[in-house]
């Protein structure tokens, strides 16, 4: 469990994980179990892997954790499920009709730039479509 506070891990035998470096310069942080707690430890067969039973527990924990627990923790409300299911039909609904009768599934011309005026042309024309829907 991990206590933002004073930035560590629990473990669950209750002992501290501390932060020890930065893995390969990455955005990752390794928290490790100091002072050899994990060699008399009567959860060390339920805590670690059996190719880790001679080592310290430790945890890879990233920068941007925080904001991951966060975006999961939103994914679970009832308002992101409405949001997501109705992406579905409408937005995810327009690509593949640009895909099935507007001829998106190709490019006509090579070059971002060029790609982006099909895009552009495809999207005018779906709207234009829409536009004239409504008024009849």
């Amino acid at each position: 469990m991990y206590d933002r506070l004073h930035d560590r891990y629990h473990c669950p035998a209750g002992h501290y994980l501390y932060p020890y470096k930065k893995v390969d310069g990455r955005s990752t942080k390794r928290y490790r179990l100091v002072g050899g707690h994990c060699q008399h430890c009567a959860l060390r067969q339920t805590c670690l892997p059996d190719n880790y039973q001679k080592r310290a527990r430790f945890i890879y924990r990233g920068l941007y954790q925080d904001k991951i627990d966060r975006i999961k923790k939103r994914q679970k409300t009832k308002h992101f499920k409405k949001k997501l299911s109705e992406r579905q039909w409408k937005i995810e609904g327009l690509f593949a009709e640009a895909k099935q009768y507007h001829g998106l599934g190709w490019a006509k011309y090579r070059e971002l730039a060029k790609m982006q005026i099909q895009c552009y042309l495809t999207a005018l024309i779906q709207n234009m479509k829409r536009l004239l829907s409504v008024k009849t």
